[in-house]
């Protein structure tokens, strides 16, 4: 990942972190596909043990929408009963910290 969405990542993680919640990028896992990471998987994991969530973050900068892999990711954490959002500023991950 590079240009904005990169940019984009770093101060999520850097707002998450800030809060000590930890978070892992799935943005440089490498390959992807069976020997590597599960196609559509989000680009960030954030657990916040603190509240007992867990939630797969996807990065878009301006209107970009998921790609078929990515919102059958997004259905099958639902199915889990996991959170998936769609982050498009670091405001959205403020705003997941800051919710009650």
């Amino acid at each position: 990942m590079s240009g904005p969405e990169a940019q984009l990542s770093l101060a999520c993680r850097r707002a998450l972190e800030a809060h000590g919640i930890p978070v892992s990028s799935t943005e440089t896992m490498g390959v992807r596909g069976p020997c590597g990471v599960t196609p559509g998987i989000a680009d960030l994991i954030v657990l916040d043990t603190l509240r007992k969530r867990i939630a797969f973050v996807e990065l878009r900068v301006g209107k970009g929408k998921l790609t078929l892999a990515q919102d059958l990711f997004r259905r099958c954490v639902a199915w889990a009963h996991g959170e998936f959002h769609v982050w498009r500023c670091v405001k959205d991950a403020i705003d997941w910290i800051e919710e009650d």
